[in-house]
């Protein structure tokens, strides 16, 4: 992998990086030269590197977790944030409620899962071609490419993730 990842001087924050992807996540970014410091929902006994396990108040490897980094980014700037990856991040409050006014209606939700489970490959392609990028609105500049990326990837994830 020489050349592929250049992170010298870099610091990065894997989250779950104990075992098993994480792990191996880990383990590619030190080697590309990253500092790179982990946290788990508990501290593993025997885990490489131990002093750079991070003891968190916030678990940041659940999507509740990825809201608290997308709140202090929008709350605080990206001053002391260089990047942030939510890699499956679903932000924890979309729907409208008394805590969140401008969220939407439990019904887009329940009209989501209805179209999900009534034909999960047009409804990838339906999603995509309208509201995920935006190209269901005036002048929009619609990517084909994307639209079959979109879908390619709603089809390659497991049923019980993508309805959740």
């Amino acid at each position: 992998m020489s050349g592929y990842l250049e992170l010298e001087g870099k610091r990065a924050l894997v989250t779950g990086g104990t075992k098993g992807v994480g792990e191996a996540v880990v383990a590619t970014l030190r080697e590309a030269g990253a500092t790179v410091l982990t946290t788990a929902r508990s501290r593993p006994e025997n885990v490489a590197h131990a002093d750079q396990f991070v003891a968190a108040d916030v678990d940041v490897s659940t999507a509740e977790g990825g809201g608290e980094v997308a709140r202090y980014i929008g709350r605080y700037g990206t001053k002391r944030v260089a990047k942030a990856v939510l890699m499956g991040a679903v932000p924890p409050i979309m729907v409208k409620m008394a805590a969140n006014p401008g969220g939407l209606p439990i019904e887009v939700f329940d009209g989501f899962r209805k179209a999900y489970l009534a034909d999960r490959s047009q409804f990838f392609l339906d999603v995509a071609s309208g509201p995920f990028f935006g190209f269901n609105r005036p002048g929009a500049k619609v990517s084909q490419g994307m639209i079959d990326w979109f879908w390619l990837q709603g089809m390659q994830a497991g049923h019980k993730n993508a309805f959740d």
